[in-house]
C-alpha cells in the first residue's frame, strides 16, 4: 500500500490512531514524506506487514503502533523521531533489526517486549531513560551495552532475555532496579558499577547461568530475593557497608560453598540463605543481633554453626533440614529457643551452650536424634531444658592447666594438660594473631578419662601461638 501525499487536496501530515488497526492482509506501507506522527494502534495486528519505511520528517510515533506486526523483520525510525510510544514492536517476534534515532532520549515500557529475533540492538549515547520491561522477552538478544548517559532503568528491563550472556551497566547509577534481569538463564558475568546504594527486589531472580558477581563498597543494601535461584553462584564476597539483606536474598543459590558476610550487618532476614545446599562455611559476624525465619532452612552441607553472643533473637525453623549439621554453640544472650530451630536437623549430636539454659519450645530439637546438650559450669536450668525437649544435658568444663611435664615449651613441642569431665568432647585449636582470628584445628577427640596431655609438635614453626579449646 501507497498512503498518498495528499487526499483531497489535503497534505497528509499524520497517521491517525487506529487508522489500520488489525488490517491482517497488509503487506506493504510506504508512508508519504509529509507524514510527521504516527498514531496510536496506527498498524497495530497488521500480522502480515512485512516492510513499513517512516520518512525522515516523522517527530513522533504513537503507543503500540506496530504491536503485533509478525511479520516485520526490519525497521529504520528516521533520526527526526524523538517520541517514541509505549509497546511500540509489543511481540514483533520475526523483527531482527531495528535502528533507533541519534538523538533519541527517552525508550519507553515494553517498546521491544516480546521481540523474540532481536539479537543486538545499538542505544544511542543521547538516551537518558529506558522503561519498564523495554526489553522483556527480547530472547535471542546476547549482549547490551547500556550508555552512561542513561540516568533511569525501568523495572524488570531484560525479563526473560534467556540468551543475554553479558551486560554493561551504566555509571553514575545509585539502584539497581527491581527484576531487571528476572530470569537472564544465561547471564555469567555481573559487575555492579561503583556508586550503587541498594539492588532492589528480584533483580537477577534465576539467573541460572551467573558464575561471577562483583559487588562494589558503595552497596548498602540488598532486597527481597534478589539473587534468588541463581544456582550456578559459587561464592560471594558481600562487602563491609552492606547493613540490610532483605527476604531470600540468596536463597536456593545451590552452588554457594562459602559466604562472607559483612561485620556491620545487624540481622539476618527471613530465608536469605535458606536451601543453599551445597554451603559448607559460615561465620555469623558479631554485628548481627537476629537471625530470622529460615534464614539457613536446608543449608544441608553446613556442619557446624556458631551463634555469635551478640545474638538475642533466632525465629522459626532458623537452621531447619540442616541435614548435615553435628554440632551448634549457642551464645547466652540466646534466652529462647523457637519452633523448629533445629527441626529435622537428623544428624545434630552436640549443643554448647555458653550461659544459663534458655527456654524452648518442645520442638526445638525436633528431629529424632541423639542430641547431648554441654553446658558450663555454674550456669542452671538443664532439667527443665532436658524435661522439656527429652534431650540429656552434661556438663562441658575443659581446662588447659600445667600437667606431668609442666606447662609451656617441652622436647617435642609446646606442652599442657587438658582435664574436664569424663568423655566430653573436645577439639584444641590454635592461631598466631587474635586480632585476626583464624583458627586452625589441631585435634578433635574424647577426654575418654577426663584428662589428656596435649603437645603441639608444630608449635616451633611459629614465632608465638595461641591456643582454646572448644566443642567439636
Amino acid at each position: 500500500m501507497v498512503i498518498p501525499d495528499q487526499i483531497e487536496g489535503r497534505t497528509v501530515s499524520g497517521i491517525g490512531n487506529n487508522a489500520f488497526y488489525n488490517c491482517r492482509s497488509l503487506t506493504n506501507v510506504t508512508i508519504p514524506s509529509g507524514v510527521t506522527t504516527i498514531g496510536d494502534n496506527a498498524f497495530y495486528n497488521c500480522s502480515s506487514l512485512a516492510n513499513v519505511t517512516i520518512p525522515s520528517v516523522v517527530t513522533t510515533i504513537g503507543n503500540q503502533a506496530f504491536g503485533y506486526c509478525y511479520k516485520l523483520t526490519n525497521v529504520v525510525i528516521p533520526d527526526s523521531v524523538t517520541t517514541l510510544g509505549t509497546y511500540l514492536f509489543w511481540c514483533c517476534d520475526t523483527l531482527a533489526s531495528v535502528t533507533l534515532p541519534d538523538a533519541l532520549t527517552t525508550l519507553p515500557n515494553n517498546t521491544f517486549g516480546g521481540c523474540t529475533s532481536l539479537t543486538t540492538i545499538e542505544l544511542p549515547n543521547t538516551l537518558t531513560t529506558i522503561g519498564d520491561t523495554a526489553f522483556a522477552g527480547f530472547s535471542s538478544l546476547t549482549n547490551v551495552v547500556i550508555p552512561d548517559s542513561v540516568t533511569t532503568l525501568g523495572t524488570y528491563l531484560f525479563n526473560g532475555c534467556t540468551c543475554l550472556t553479558t551486560v554493561t551497566l551504566p555509571k553514575g547509577r545509585t539502584t539497581i532496579p527491581t527484576g531487571i534481569f528476572n530470569n537472564c538463564t544465561s547471564l555469567t558475568n555481573v559487575v555492579i558499577p561503583a556508586g550503587v546504594t541498594t539492588i532492589e527486589d528480584n533483580a537477577f531472580v534465576s539467573c541460572t547461568a551467573l558464575t561471577t558477581v562483583e559487588l562494589p563498597n558503595t552497596l548498602t543494601t540488598i532486597k527481597d530475593y534478589a539473587f534468588y535461584n541463581c544456582a550456578s553462584l559459587p561464592s560471594i564476597v558481600i562487602p563491609n557497608s552492606i547493613t540490610t539483606l532483605g527476604a531470600g536474598a540468596f536463597s536456593c543459590c545451590y552452588a554457594f560453598t562459602t559466604i562472607t558476610l559483612p561485620n556491620g550487618l545487624g540481622m539476618i532476614s527471613d530465608s536469605c540463605f535458606s536451601e543453599c545446599s551445597s554451603l559448607t562455611n559460615l561465620v555469623i559476624p558479631s554485628s548481627v543481633t537476629s537471625i530470622g525465619n529460615s534464614a539457613f532452612a536446608s543449608c544441608a552441607a553446613l556442619t557446624r554453626i556458631t551463634i555469635p553472643d551478640t545474638v538475642t533473637s533466632v525465629s522459626d525453623s532458623a537452621f531447619f533440614c540442616c541435614v548435615g549439621l553435628t554440632s551448634a554453640t549457642l551464645p547466652s544472650s540466646l534466652t529462647y529457643l523457637p519452633s523448629e530451630i533445629f527441626g529435622y536437623c537428623f544428624n545434630l549430636r552436640a549443643v554448647y551452650f555458653q550461659g544459663n539454659a534458655p527456654g524452648a519450645d518442645w520442638s526445638a530439637f525436633d528431629c529424632d536424634s541423639d542430641i547431648i546438650f554441654y553446658y558450663r559450669p555454674s550456669t542452671t536450668g538443664w532439667e527443665d531444658l532436658s524435661a522439656n525437649t527429652g534431650y540429656p544435658a552434661r556438663l562441658w568444663n575443659p581446662t588447659i592447666q600445667a600437667g606431668t611435664h609442666g606447662f609451656g615449651p617441652h622436647a617435642n613441642g609446646y606442652y599442657f594438660n587438658i582435664s574436664g569431665a569424663p568423655d566430653i568432647p573436645i577439639q584444641v585449636e590454635a592461631c598466631t594473631n587474635l586480632t585476626q582470628a583464624c583458627w586452625e584445628p589441631l585435634l578433635t577427640t574424647t577426654l575418654s578419662n577426663g584428662s589428656l596431655d596435649f603437645t603441639d609438635a608444630s608449635s616451633t614453626n611459629f614465632p608465638v601461638r595461641f591456643y582454646r579449646i572448644i566443642g567439636p
